[in-house]
């Protein structure tokens, strides 16, 4: 269908540009490449500097194809206008030559709405997926495409363009080494890892992971070594040509913008790319690789198809993964792309194996809150204050949580859809106990826990009330203030932010739940509002499969005896 829409345009366009001549036909041609040219010039500059922030999925299309709609249209205007006449031909060659105009116009035309388009969410959610595929060994290819690939065309015209004779005087920057790969690029852009999930974060939501070298200089976590350890061995023993892996690390904040709805952050394969040069004389090329796995948590993750993706353990704030790349040898990394945010790599490598990584290939043991000498083991006086439960403090109601402006979801049985299930996604709200002789809420308005994805579970704990006799919370404020944060340990020693909380007495409670903003302090609680016959409870999210060992709070350790397995 899209091809023959593309068809349909570049067909017009030759039809008409031959009905004005060849003259007005070349006239248009160069309107659309300058217009083109200064598209691309305004396009990061007004997509980061404003649409980032108002439309972030749309951002990249909308500050590609309205500026190149603008000035098209401008110049257009603007010629008209200079040039009040025509030239006159022969017959033969002004129809000919003009229709040959008119199609490379439509050519570069519908090359760059194709372009600003696929950089939307709307291909995605129509189920279109661009024709570009990833092979193993992380280049992208292209399988199928559009009548004449004009994405591609258009891509590699203006990107031509920007090395030679509109390269930038007094930069070293043009759309050649910022986007390389254009047309893959936007193909790949909306293939996240569902129709939903986020395509775009915003400038300083990711990081390339840096620390000291020997000199104590910042250093980009960038690994080549020689020789290869065996695990990476292993990996790259199958994939031909002279081809060395590089290993870069990213931390990407999880909260708000970066997570996707239910506060998990997630990267597909083809959000993640590596722009390096070819460093050829004369000339140098910038080429793009793609993942061909990634280290996280110490375990090791292949990605082989287009659609395959990385993600973050649920509630957690920040994630880093380390990717893994193969690029030509000799080659030099330029830069990173996360979801289309462009991270400079520089020019200072560390040609050992970074901090983080062992000779084994996973991550290194990391300093993990209240670890150290001055850990202070604090018991829990409330026995089994850990839980596995994603029980509200007491069932509530849509009605009632409704008014409250709190977000929910209603999940139907898909075999019986009279059979609904409802809960709470985030908000801040008061729940009460229900009194003797109130109703019940009917079934399918019932609201009794908070929302979690099926990969993971909502864990609770009790922190009681502020006497140290009976609660942990007066335990823990009496070796440490309140701003301090929270946290649950699983037995790989991974840290959870609490992403919600309850604070009151046994009938009436204040609840406050957000994945995607964890509690960074526990005076974001307002813990002052506990009095001696109140008790607060912290709620995390953690992914299955794992035991939760203990809890952190600064320099207080309690321990999780037995352990609570996640299943």
């Amino acid at each position: 269908m899209l091809s023959i829409v593309v068809f349909g345009i570049i067909a017009f366009m030759m039809y008409w540009w031959a009905s004005q001549g060849l003259f007005s036909a070349f006239m248009h041609l160069i309107c659309t490449i300058l217009a083109g040219i200064l598209a691309f010039a305004f396009w990061e500059p007004l997509t980061l500097g404003m649409l980032i922030n108002k439309m972030p999925e749309y951002a990249w299309g909308v500050g590609l194809l309205v500026p190149f709609g603008g000035w098209l249209l401008a110049l257009r205007l603007i010629s008209d206008k200079l040039i009040g006449g025509n030239l006159n031909f022969h017959n033969v060659p002004d129809q000919a030559v003009g229709a040959a105009f008119g199609g490379l116009a439509g050519v570069l035309t519908t090359g760059m709405l194709l372009i600003g388009l696929q950089m939307t969410a709307m291909p995605g959610i129509f189920g279109f997926k661009g024709g570009w595929e990833l092979t193993e060994d992380g280049t992208a290819q292209k399988s199928k495409g559009v009548f004449l690939g004009v994405d591609r065309v258009t891509a590699d015209f203006f990107t031509t363009l920007s090395r030679f004779s509109f390269a930038p005087s007094f930069s070293d920057v043009n759309l050649n080494n910022t986007h390389p790969d254009l047309s893959a690029e936007a193909g790949l852009f909306h293939r996240g890892a569902s129709e939903f999930s986020r395509r775009v974060i915003r400038p300083g939501n990711a990081s390339i992971v840096k620390a000291p070298d020997p000199n104590g200089e910042e250093i980009t976590h960038q690994f080549k070594p020689s020789p290869v350890p065996k695990w990476l061995e292993n990996i790259t023993s199958t994939v031909p040509g002279k081809n060395v892996p590089i290993i870069i690390g990213t931390s990407v904040k999880v909260q708000g913008e970066a997570a996707d709805q239910d506060g998990t952050f997630r990267i597909s394969r083809g959000q993640i790319s590596l722009a390096y040069s070819d460093n050829a004389p004369g000339f140098p090329v910038t080429h793009v690789a793609y993942p061909i796995g990634y280290l996280q948590n110490g375990e090791y993750g292949k990605l082989s198809g287009t659609d395959d993706y990385a993600y973050s353990l649920p509630a957690m704030a920040d994630v880093v993964h380390h990717w893994l790349f193969l690029v030509p040898e000799g080659s030099t990394p330029e830069y990173l792309r996360v979801k289309n945010l462009r991270i400079t790599l520089g020019d200072k490598w560390n040609k050992d194996l970074p901090p983080g990584l062992n000779r084994e290939g996973g991550d290194a043991p990391e300093v993990k809150p209240g670890d150290g000498p001055e850990v202070v083991v604090v018991p829990s006086p409330i026995p089994g204050f850990v839980t596995v439960s994603a029980k509200l403090p007491f069932q509530s109601s849509l009605n009632k949580l409704g008014v409250q402006g709190v977000d929910l979801f209603t999940e139907k049985d898909p075999r019986n859809p009279n059979n609904v299930t409802n809960y709470v996604l985030k908000g801040i709200f008061s729940i009460r106990r229900r009194s003797r002789g109130e109703p019940r809420p009917g079934t399918n308005i019932a609201v009794d826990n908070f929302f979690s994805p099926n990969n993971a579970r909502i864990v609770q704990a009790d922190l009681g009330n502020k006497d140290a006799k009976t609660g942990l919370l007066g335990g823990m404020l009496a070796v440490e203030s309140v701003d301090k944060t929270p946290f649950l340990i699983d037995n790989q020693g991974n840290p959870f932010k609490a992403i919600g909380y309850a604070r009151g007495a046994d009938a009436e409670m204040v609840v406050g739940f957000d994945p995607n903003k964890p509690i960074e302090k526990l005076v974001d609680t307002d813990p002052g509002k506990v009095s001696a016959n109140d008790h607060m409870i912290l709620y995390f999210q953690v992914p299955v499969g794992r035991s939760i060992t203990s809890f952190k709070y600064g320099k207080v350790s309690t321990p999780v005896s037995p352990p609570v397995p996640l299943e």
